[in-house]
């Protein structure tokens, strides 16, 4: 009896024995989970961030610059994307901080005119005008913005442009209406001598998504959102001469 008691007690404290070493065992085994969950978070963040750079759709206000400007597709545009950022502007207000374009005239046989690069070639409220390229609406939104700034990015491929709305910010991009090949417009002289030759067809867009070869534009032309294949508008960007410009929040 003693010794069958003694046997009886001593599988209790091997069980304990066992069950203290499996329970040490576990114990060690839980504290490895913490890291391999870090790597998960960090593989989500990864497929997020991958995700993110093959497709994105930024929400952008879309206007029309019809009826009050025909011509200000530039001043629309930029229009679009400060209301992105929060900041209550109208294309006519924006059309309005646009530099007052020279007259076109005609001295000795030789015609005159503005210089899109420092000012709007016409009046972007009547149907007979022109237009401006990048410069001019980066100074206009620096100069009059209360809350956004602007940035000359002209020179850059279309694809690094993506990059800029992958992280939330739009794009204004100079290319054709309805991305039909730039032709050949009007010629005139600038005030320093130089030989300018208006490209027709010059519209400005608002670059806001690009998913699977296609790119996604806001377009003033229609007030409606187009999308063409990656190749086209690249195309018609190099033949506007690469022109861009990045609105960013000053906050």
């Amino acid at each position: 009896m003693h010794k069958g008691k003694r046997r009886k007690k001593r599988k209790p404290i091997a069980a304990l024995l066992f069950m203290g070493v499996l329970l040490g065992i576990v114990a060690y085994t839980v504290r490895i989970p913490a890291p391999v969950t870090m790597g998960m978070e960090r593989q989500e963040e990864s497929i997020k961030e991958s995700v993110g750079i093959s497709n994105v759709r930024l929400q952008v206000p879309l206007f029309c610059q019809y009826p009050s400007l025909p011509t200000g597709c530039e001043a629309t545009a930029a229009a679009m994307a400060l209301q992105y950022w929060g900041e209550e502007v109208t294309p006519e207000e924006v059309a309005g901080w646009l530099p007052a374009s020279r007259d076109f005239y005609t001295c000795e046989g030789v015609d005159y005119g503005p210089n899109p690069e420092k000012e709007f070639a016409g009046d972007p409220f009547t149907t007979d005008s022109y237009g401006c390229y990048a410069p001019v609406i980066v100074e206009a939104i620096n100069k009059n913005s209360t809350r956004c700034q602007a940035q000359d990015c002209s020179g850059e491929p279309l694809s690094d442009l993506f990059g800029y709305i992958s992280q939330g910010t739009p794009v204004l991009i100079w290319a054709t209406v309805d991305m039909e090949p730039a032709r050949v417009g009007n010629t005139w002289t600038l005030e320093n001598g130089e030989v300018f030759t208006w490209i027709a067809g010059e519209h400005c867009l608002v670059l806001v998504g690009y998913e699977d070869g296609l790119v996604y534009l806001n377009d003033p032309y229609t007030g409606q959102q187009a999308r063409y294949e990656e190749e086209t508008v690249e195309q018609r960007y190099e033949e506007l001469g690469c022109q861009a410009v990045l609105v960013y929040t000053a906050a």
